[in-house]
């Protein structure tokens, strides 16, 4: 086995020549636009264990939450739910996490059929 070297630079990995940077060029940016509600969302680095995994986009929810909710996704392993709930104080709507209790627990404003981070 040869090890891949070159005299003068730095191999990215999976790479196969040396990595030369970007240009002088500016950086490319392009946006999209979201018409439809995701099907579900990946949920990680807290450090409440029942707040991380995949949440799946549900018709109907628990009855116990106090909100009407516009989209709802539910947690299967933790039971945990994100809604994203109609006012209840002086925002818009407004994104929600409740937990296996339904107590709410956070709260992000809406305006967006996507959860703020």
């Amino acid at each position: 086995i040869l090890p891949l070297a070159h005299p003068a630079g730095l191999v990215g990995p999976g790479a196969m020549t040396p990595y030369s940077g970007g240009g002088g060029g500016g950086r490319h940016r392009s946006y999209g636009y979201v018409r439809e509600p995701a099907v579900g969302f990946f949920v990680s680095g807290s450090s409440i264990p029942g707040l991380n995994g995949l949440y799946a986009r549900v018709q109907q929810y628990d009855s116990r939450i106090d909100r009407d909710l516009q989209l709802a996704y539910i947690e299967d392993r933790s039971g945990w739910i994100l809604g994203l709930a109609q006012p209840k104080r002086y925002y818009d709507e407004e994104w929600v996490f409740w937990d296996k209790t339904r107590v709410y627990r956070f709260t992000h404003e809406g305006r967006t059929i996507l959860p703020g981070a």
